[in-house]
């Protein structure tokens, strides 16, 4: 036990250093992509940012594929980086670049010949939006793949680099279409010029690893690894997404505009705790490869994401005033009266999100019954229950609570299940 400390501190201290090169990149892109946020939404006034937002969370559940691929590169790269195993990771590549470049072809097509109905149930009057997103999806389907690598491959700093350009074009490029006139139309855009960008951007830190001598990987032992994450990236989406899905559909433009501001800025919370869980998959992945304890490192990032959150949600109940009119103006008051319990319930969402990705990393599936019991349940309570905005919030807080318990349950009442392999 004495002999095994150098190396759970040096876990610990690798876990703080990269977690901070992370966080110090999530705050600085999250802030630029809120400035982009912010100016849409001042830009386009509540009734066009409703419209925005019910897009972004169409694009968010369209985009499942794109986490799935991100996730399942991470873990596969972390595990052939583990073995110096580099031949692997550039077959692994190349093969799923082409494979999916197809995909997100086909994915295009069919996002075009749905593009009515859809804009139909949004209440949308236009169809160019919904083409927009088949346009993302093409290159969020490609995207991941060198992100997913970068991270494998704890190229943190260059994954964090990334994403910070990656925001800022998409700052800029988005600026200069809604300004020009563009409206939704140009906001929509940026968001397939930024990934473009930044792909391209994402090749030059992974030259050492195209220039190696392919070596073949077992495309099934991927595949059947990729469905479980596929369907679990898939139902975290619909939870934190459906509900604006929701409210589009069921309430007035200004009122969705509203509830769309309360939650973009209730999301702060999952977007700023996320680099800790970008940083704990591939070393909780490569510790479980090497039957090691992995609670531990679990243990303290739930202690950093409650911390970080924590303060979130005070000034969300104690200033909430503040809070919206920074961030979107006095004409989005109204929003005031929900971002408390919607910050409540992305912190239970960030921390139950945190005990998902730790499952993920050792292979463990089980909690996808428990996801998807939920999912139900908000879609049904919010169908039925939705008389204001905030009886949608409130629904939305108790069945995150909800979902942190049974999964912290779950994941420390076997212990030992941190060295098994549960797919």
């Amino acid at each position: 036990m004495i002999k095994k400390i150098p190396n759970i501190l040096k876990t610990d201290n690798n876990l703080l250093k990269f977690s901070s090169i992370i966080f110090i990149a999530t705050i600085l892109g999250g802030g630029i992509n809120y400035f982009f946020q912010i100016y849409v939404g001042r830009a386009l006034g509540p009734e066009g940012y409703g419209e925005f937002s019910a897009l972004i969370s169409l694009l968010y559940i369209t985009s499942v594929p794109a986490g799935t691929i991100s996730t399942t590169i991470v873990l596969f790269t972390s595990e052939f980086r583990a073995n110096s195993e580099f031949g692997k990771i550039k077959y692994l590549l190349i093969y799923s670049i082409k494979k999916l470049l197809l995909f997100g072809i086909a994915g295009f097509i069919l996002i075009w010949i749905a593009s009515g109905v859809i804009a139909s149930f949004l209440n949308i009057d236009s169809n160019i939006p919904i083409l927009f997103i088949g346009l993302i999806f093409v290159i969020s389907a490609v995207y991941p793949i060198v992100t997913g690598a970068l991270q494998g491959l704890q190229k943190f700093i260059h994954a964090g680099i990334n994403s910070i350009l990656a925001a800022i074009v998409k700052l800029i490029s988005g600026i200069l279409l809604v300004y020009i006139g563009l409206g939704v139309n140009g906001a929509m855009l940026s968001l397939f010029i930024s990934p473009l960008i930044a792909f391209l951007l994402a090749l030059i830190p992974l030259r050492y690893i195209l220039m190696e001598k392919s070596v073949k990987t077992p495309n099934m032992k991927i595949l059947h690894y990729s469905l479980p994450v596929f369907i679990t990236i898939l139902i975290i989406t619909l939870i934190s997404n459906i509900d604006v899905m929701i409210v589009k559909h069921y309430f007035n433009a200004n009122d969705a505009g509203y509830y769309s501001a309360a939650s973009l800025i209730s999301k702060i919370i999952f977007f700023v705790t996320g680099s800790i869980a970008t940083v704990m998959l591939p070393n909780v992945s490569e510790l479980h490869i090497k039957k090691e304890n992995t609670l531990r490192i679990l243990k303290n990032c739930l202690g950093y994401t409650f911390f970080l959150s924590t303060i979130a949600v005070f000034f969300y109940w104690v200033a909430p005033d503040f809070v919206v009119s920074l961030l979107f103006g006095r004409e989005y008051a109204v929003a005031t009266r929900i971002i408390g319990i919607l910050g409540i319930s992305m912190m239970f969402f960030s921390l139950s999100y945190m005990i998902i990705i730790y499952n993920i990393a050792i292979k463990n599936f089980r909690f996808i019954y428990m996801t998807t019991a939920i999912l139900i349940l908000e879609i049904i309570l919010m169908s039925i229950f939705h008389e204001n905005l905030y009886v949608v919030a409130k629904i939305l807080a108790a069945l995150f609570i909800l979902l942190f318990a049974g999964l912290l349950i779950e994941v420390f009442g076997n212990p030992l299940k941190s060295t098994k392999k549960d797919i």
